[in-house]
């Protein structure tokens, strides 16, 4: 695959196109097989996330997945969406697991923290592969842009390709994976998807800079994406009622 940050030779940089769209992805699509710890994750996953919006798609799999986070994108504000997701992370690393990783990875003793220490990027990128396949495909260990290890890129973002949707990716991953590891887990973390290749790179211990001045997340929507359509039918319907 691609990897991150290096440009598509056909296209250099994803300019928004007309009526301000960021072109959609032009590479084909991925078809993900899935281990059965995979199925297992993704289920209670989304086991989880029907809990959190009340609402069930009878779609399969990830497809089911980005049905359901498009059905809250649709009723719910950004805030409310980011809350969801690091509840549902909360529920998944269940209540065993950030004081682990606190104590060990972020050297967080009560109310001191002597970290993170050193090998927290690093081991945090090493590990996380194969707990993470389920939700955005397969991912290797490369290096963060400060040239450390820690880094994590993502091939071909699986919940990426199924959404479409930047809305999705934005609200429903990166920045609450971004607010949870800060928050519950003591380390930092910067999630930079790339819109293009549908790639993402996961930089562990990087500080995250906010939406508005990150000049890596493009203005405007994915031209086919699918939520846009949903949106505009769902207003429409309102001004009719």
């Amino acid at each position: 695959p691609n990897r991150q940050d290096v440009p598509l030779p056909a296209r250099a940089t994803a300019e928004p196109v007309e009526d301000g769209m960021i072109p959609d992805c032009t590479l084909a699509n991925v078809s993900y097989s899935e281990s059965p710890l995979d199925v297992l994750l993704l289920k209670i996953f989304r086991k989880f996330v029907q809990d959190e919006i009340g609402w069930a798609s009878n779609k399969p799999a990830m497809e089911g997945l980005a049905e359901e986070g498009r059905y809250y994108m649709l009723r719910a504000s950004e805030e409310d969406q980011q809350q969801m997701v690091v509840n549902v992370l909360r529920r998944l690393f269940t209540p065993a697991g950030p004081p682990f990783y606190r104590i060990f990875m972020s050297g967080i003793w009560g109310d001191r923290q002597l970290g993170p220490w050193f090998w927290a990027p690093a081991l945090t990128a090493f590990v996380t592969p194969p707990f993470f396949k389920f939700l955005v495909g397969p991912s290797t260990p490369n290096y963060r842009a400060d040239g450390q290890l820690g880094g994590l890129v993502v091939e071909k973002c699986r919940f990426l390709q199924e959404s479409g949707c930047k809305g999705l990716c934005v609200h429903q991953c990166k920045l609450p994976a971004q607010r949870f590891f800060a928050e519950d887990l003591g380390l930092q973390l910067t999630v930079s998807p790339n819109f293009e290749t549908q790639e993402c790179q996961w930089s562990f211990g990087e500080e995250p800079l906010p939406v508005a001045e990150d000049l890596s997340m493009p203005a405007g929507c994915l031209s086919g994406c699918p939520s846009r359509v949903a949106l505009t039918e769902a207003k429409a319907c309102n001004s009719c009622s």
